[in-house]
Order: C-alpha cells, then structure tokens, then sequence
C-alpha cells in the first residue's frame, strides 16, 4: 500500500526507480499462476472474501485474453512462415 501511494504522488525520479523494460509472461507472471493455484486448492478461502475473488477473476479473465493473443499471434507466424516457404 505505501509504494501504491508512492507511486500516485511523485516521478520515478523523484523516487529513485527506474523503469524496467516489459518482459515475457511465460518468463514471469508476477505470481499470479501461484495465486490461481493457490485460490483454486482452497475455493472456501476465494468464497469468503470478496476482494481476492475479484482478483482471482480478473486474473482468469486476463488469462483467456492472453490466451487468444497468444494463439492469434502464432497463426500469424505460420502464416508467414508458409508464405516464406513458397517464395
């Protein structure tokens, strides 16, 4: 919470951070596989409070979304690559 406030008030700069170029989900997800698993092992948990299965959606929504981004993404690599072929 008081680097969420941090970060509505004052600059990387005036923090002292810097950004970090955008990496690869596969490569690291931020936890969000260990949350999902985690909430799916004990659903009473998920069940009974509202703000982590408003979380544990979001990540599942955000999941199939991904999802179909990854899949439009790798049509659009076969393609190419059979376009390639045939030149």
């Amino acid at each position: 919470m008081l680097r969420n406030s941090a970060k509505a008030h004052w600059t990387l700069e005036e923090l002292g951070w810097s950004l970090a170029p955008p990496g690869r989900l596969p490569q690291w997800d931020g936890l969000s596989s260990w949350y999902v698993d985690y909430l799916t092992e004990d659903p009473k948990l998920r069940s009974g409070h509202s703000y982590l299965q408003r979380w544990f959606l979001g990540d599942r929504r955000s999941a199939g979304e991904l999802a179909e981004l990854v899949m439009a993404e790798q049509h659009c690599q076969s393609v190419s690559d059979v376009m390639n072929t045939h030149r």
